[in-house]
């Protein structure tokens, strides 16, 4: 997969122009700028979703499904968001983020995937993937290898919990057997209770997708009640 072509579209419009599911009526009050159009005791009835419904997305995730299915893509049983197909003994994938499409696989594959996928739908190309999610991609195809970070959301780690401040970097992974007690003496107010367990459920997402190595530090947490 790393020697793989990655690329992503961006859906235009995506959640405007689709059509209400069995028979629902949405009303909107008048819109500010086209009070000279109407009387201020008008309901305007929706005939098209628009951006800012529940609805809209669901619609959008309903027509974006049919055209993946004819497109012959299937959809992944463990992740909804995942598509696949094999084509000629070949594997390529369409990732789904709400409008944001990545569709990954041998390059001839991927370029075939964009020009159905802009066929179905009017789309950005965004290029090639070097950040998706909220992760930082880096794809060396010719060392074959595949790096995903995120620098973002460990900045606002450290900037919320002052990590800076106490003049050290940690090293990960924690010593062979380090086991962490609660100190003596130590009392929490139920802001500061609250705080250390934010804290620590964000440490135990970091450490599922990215951070495997401080799996043993962040168990120790989580087990110590304060």
């Amino acid at each position: 997969m790393a020697a793989w072509t990655a690329k992503l579209l961006d859906v235009q419009g995506a959640f405007l122009n689709n059509q209400f599911q069995n028979g629902e009526q949405l009303y909107m009050h008048v819109p500010q700028g086209f009070e000279r159009f109407y009387s201020l005791s008008v309901l305007l009835l929706l005939l098209r979703t628009i951006y800012g419904l529940k609805q809209a997305v669901m619609q959008f995730w309903r027509v974006l499904l049919a055209a993946l299915l004819d497109m012959r893509f299937n959809q992944n049983k463990a992740d909804p968001c995942l598509y696949f197909k094999w084509v000629g003994g070949f594997l390529i994938l369409w990732m789904l983020w709400l409008e944001n499409c990545m569709v990954a696989g041998p390059t001839s594959l991927v370029r075939k995937a964009k020009k159905d996928m802009m066929l179905q739908f009017e789309c950005n190309k965004l290029g090639k993937m070097d950040k998706y999610v909220g992760c930082k991609v880096e794809h060396d195809r010719a060392a074959r290898t595949i790096n995903l970070t995120q620098p973002v959301l460990l900045q606002r780690y450290s900037n919320e919990f002052k990590l800076d401040e106490h003049g050290h970097t940690p090293t990960t992974p924690t010593e062979l057997g380090t086991l962490l007690s609660k100190g003596e003496g130590i009392q929490l107010d139920k802001a500061e209770h609250s705080r250390y367990h934010t804290g620590v459920g964000k440490l135990l997402h970091m450490m599922r997708w990215m951070r495997p190595e401080i799996q043993s530090a962040v168990r120790e947490l989580s087990l110590i009640h304060i």
